[in-house]
């Protein structure tokens, strides 16, 4: 369960996201991970933690990985002997945005707080 005083303000959150566009116009600016993939990391690993790489793919775009940590806060990475095996306990739920916006009026995707 996140602690409250993980949360942020949504003044704090706008400024953030304002910042990234500024310094990477142009650049993904978000990525939209579905909550059952994130829990079948849980249940599938048996993580406490998950931790989430950035990357670059063949095509391009940027990517984000999202792999489980044990309690220790240490990867788990499956099946390390055969590193080309998909069975790796690495998982790329990429959905960068842009191109695959779902929502384009978030506060903090447009930087623009309504009054």
């Amino acid at each position: 369960m996140p602690s409250p005083t993980d949360q942020i303000s949504l003044n704090d959150a706008v400024a953030y996201t304002t910042e990234w566009r500024v310094k990477n116009p142009g650049s993904v600016t978000s990525f939209l991970v579905s909550i059952d993939d994130l829990q079948g990391i849980v249940d599938e690993l048996g993580a406490d933690y998950a931790r989430i790489y950035l990357g670059y793919g063949s095509d391009g775009l940027e990517k984000i990985m999202i792999v489980g940590a044990d309690s220790e806060q240490q990867d788990i990475i499956l099946d390390m002997e055969h590193p080309v095996s998909p069975a790796s306990g690495i998982y790329d739920f990429s959905n960068p945005c842009p191109p695959t916006c779902g929502d384009t009026t978030s506060p903090l995707a447009t930087g623009i707080i309504p009054t």
